[in-house]
């Protein structure tokens, strides 16, 4: 569904930014690769280091990200003030694992113009992701509706949520359905 969403081909890179035990790596390393794209992992060193993305970023002409906030909110701040600092072709962001601050995504579009912008979220118990919302223009009301979204894809399945942490705690089933405006 990501892929086809945003349409990524052979010619796309993703830079890895998160921890192979991380959800949001699964989508690093499978998501680029099942399109014949490329995934582009910094040395460990670089983990947290954004003047070496930006190196990489350019050097290997990386299109997609997919961070948590914080992350890309780095790699904006590192490149604020400095003019073409942040021009390379970024065309995709997606942000899931933490709360979007409201003025992050026109941060993001002044330094890539054209750059689609979306947040992911949903109980990862089950999948990486099951809801996605698309971020336009930042509104007033954006920090009250950054956590809602649209069902993806083969997300209108039935799945348990274990709300004990595995520990034999409440046990809930929901059902995701998508309606015409999905």
């Amino acid at each position: 569904d990501i892929n086809e969403r945003f349409a990524v081909t052979a010619e796309d890179r993703v830079l890895a930014l998160s921890a192979l035990g991380f959800d949001l790596a699964v989508y690093d390393v499978f998501g680029p690769l099942a399109a014949g794209g490329a995934v582009v992992v910094p040395e460990p060193s670089a983990a947290r280091d954004p003047q070496r993305w930006l190196a990489l970023l350019q050097e290997q002409r990386v299109t997609l990200w997919n961070s948590v906030p914080a992350l890309m909110e780095m790699l904006v701040e590192h490149g604020a003030g400095r003019p073409g600092a942040l021009g390379f072709p970024l065309r995709a962001v997606t942000m899931s694992g933490d709360w979007i601050p409201p003025g992050l995504p026109d941060r993001i579009r002044a330094a890539f113009p054209g750059v689609r912008i979306v947040g992911m979220g949903g109980a990862t118990e089950a999948s990486i992701w099951s809801i996605h919302y698309p971020i336009g223009e930042v509104g007033q009301d954006f920090a009250a509706r950054a956590d809602a979204g649209q069902a993806l894809e083969d997300v209108g399945i039935e799945h348990f949520v274990d709300r004990g942490g595995g520990t034999g705690g409440r046990v809930e089933m929901r059902r995701f359905e998508r309606n015409a405006d999905d």
